[in-house]
């Protein structure tokens, strides 16, 4: 069963999706079950010790179960958001019928440990996000479970990529992913402030040159590039959806040079910001 805006005690028992409406809207340090979380329009943050995300249309976040986070509206205009939150066990229980033989489902239950995933951003990833579309058009349950089967193919895949880096224990490969991943969120959470790359590594515990090096190879560009196009996307949506002046644009994709910021735009978009919001590409 799945519950659209339930009263609170409804969550951990049911499958629960949130939709909600807000200019102004606070919570602090709320700690529930495994969900996903989306926006339909506008721009929430939400922040948890792993980072800072700030989801517009076409991205989500996964967040664990009780991992405490808090979320942020604040805009002129209504945001709305989209949350699923699946029943305790929902998840791991999927997992294990991807996972196991008929013999082994066939035998006693057993009790699953929580599958922890990484929290990043999930940027039009083709996975979670159509999905979610059509859920924000009418949530049923086998919507639910397209879902976490996708969650929990998107765990195998970590290990995978873990596999890309250079290090010999699988142990040393996943502690490395899980730092060049915070390092990404710090990125992500920092699109509107001016950043120091060396903060970042900073943040991600390692050296300015193995942050770059193994960053390059995860995720097949430098730090660098990777913070020009998130800037340039996250300016292209800015254009396409608000009526912001093109130099509050610029401002808010942590640019300072309203000259830099269009020539990287037009190197990036193929026009200038003034012609892509005119044109609304």
């Amino acid at each position: 069963m799945v519950l659209v805006n339930p009263r609170g005690d409804a969550l951990w028992k049911s499958h629960v999706i949130l939709n909600g409406r807000a200019r102004d809207y606070h919570v602090r340090d709320f700690a529930g079950p495994l969900s996903i979380k989306s926006v339909v329009s506008g721009s929430a943050t939400w922040e948890t010790n792993e980072g800072r995300f700030e989801i517009g249309p076409g991205a989500c976040v996964v967040l664990n179960d009780r991992q405490p986070y808090s979320i942020t509206v604040e805009s002129r205009e209504v945001v709305e958001t989209l949350c699923l939150f699946f029943s305790r066990g929902f998840v791991e229980d999927a997992a294990r019928a991807m996972t196991s033989g008929d013999a082994e489902l066939l035998g006693e239950p057993r009790k699953d440990h929580a599958i922890e995933f990484h929290e990043r951003l999930h940027a039009d990833d083709g996975v979670l996000t159509p999905l979610l579309r059509k859920m924000h058009r009418g949530g049923d349950e086998g919507l639910v479970w397209q879902l976490a089967e996708s969650l929990v193919m998107l765990h195998a895949d970590t290990r995978k990529q873990a596999g890309k880096l250079p290090a010999a224990k699988a142990s040393t490969r996943e502690e490395l992913w899980r730092r060049l991943q915070r390092g990404r969120n710090v990125i992500e959470g920092a699109l509107g402030e001016p950043l120091d790359l060396h903060q970042v590594a900073r943040e991600a515990t390692l050296s300015p040159y193995h942050f770059h090096r193994g960053f390059t190879r995860l995720f097949g560009e430098t730090p660098h590039t990777y913070l020009t196009r998130r800037r340039m996307e996250r300016a292209a949506g800015l254009l396409r959806s608000t009526d912001m002046p093109v130099t509050d644009v610029c401002f808010a994709c942590g640019y300072q040079s309203l000259g830099s910021f269009s020539s990287l735009f037009r190197k990036h978009a193929g026009v200038a910001p003034a012609h892509f919001r005119r044109a609304r590409i």
